[in-house]
């Protein structure tokens, strides 16, 4: 009967050591977007063009009917959100998705999306804010972008 009890302790030790490696695993902190990918076959034979923060104050080219994808990170269970401060009439309004962390408190991200049309040829400036609604709207921090589409 002991050697049976030991048996399932053991059992039990291995299992225990298990969740634990699970739970405390080294994961990947920041997700990076490759800057191009192939055109997708039926498609309109363009890529869609992906910038992050290491964008941020720089001019990025984007054609005319490509996607442009910007990738913030955020974390929504701070209050904070990004908002667009400031953007050329001609890029309109953006389908936006929010992405929360893995876990309470964990970093997330927001991503914009823009369709480019040809209405948007030209020089277009885009400029973000990372704001608190609550806490009288107190930035802290922005992204900016230049966009030359054609």
């Amino acid at each position: 009967m002991q050697t049976e009890t030991k048996w399932y302790v053991g059992l039990g030790a291995v299992f225990t050591a298990f969740l634990g490696w699970l739970y405390f695993r080294p994961r990947p902190t920041d997700f990076q977007f490759p800057s191009q990918l192939p055109p997708m076959p039926g498609g309109r034979g363009t890529s869609p063009t992906f910038v992050g923060e290491e964008s941020n104050g720089q001019t990025v080219r984007v054609g005319v009917g490509e996607s442009l994808f910007v990738r913030l990170p955020s974390n929504p269970s701070t209050g904070y959100r990004w908002e667009i401060a400031s953007i050329s009439p001609a890029l309109g309004a953006p389908k936006i998705e929010e992405m929360p962390g893995a876990g309470v408190g964990a970093s997330g991200w927001t991503r914009f999306i823009w369709d480019m049309t040809p209405n948007m040829v030209g020089t277009q400036r885009l400029q973000l804010a990372y704001v608190a609604p609550g806490r009288g709207g107190a930035v802290a921090k922005t992204f900016s972008l230049t966009l030359n589409v054609g």
